[in-house]
């Protein structure tokens, strides 16, 4: 992930994100292997718990399917009845986030 120039890549190949897939990929990337409800999820990407709880599983489903494409492995995970997990290993292969640039105080 390039914060900066806001782009995602998997393996050599750009991701195609709206901003709020964007966010999310993110913050599951940023936060691996934990687990998170639809309203923590909802409260990140929204900053209020009134949006509906749908929305973010569409969020998560679109994320998924354009990171998913070619084959790859899925790398976030639903566990019914409790929330969504991104694995930062899968299969060997190690998933990597540049890290988020520092701000520069002027």
């Amino acid at each position: 992930m390039d914060w900066d120039a806001r782009r995602a890549t998997r393996a050599g190949r750009e991701l195609r994100l709206g901003p709020k897939e964007f966010y999310l990929l993110g913050f599951l990337l940023s936060n691996p292997n934990k687990i998170f409800r639809r309203e923590h999820l909802a409260r990140v990407l929204w900053c209020e718990p009134t949006v509906d709880l749908r929305t973010v599983t569409a969020i998560v489903s679109r994320l998924r399917k354009v990171i998913n494409r070619g084959g790859y492995p899925d790398p976030i995970r639903c566990l019914r009845g409790t929330g969504y997990q991104f694995r930062s290993t899968l299969d060997g292969l190690a998933l990597q986030l540049a890290k988020r640039p520092k701000k520069r105080k002027l």
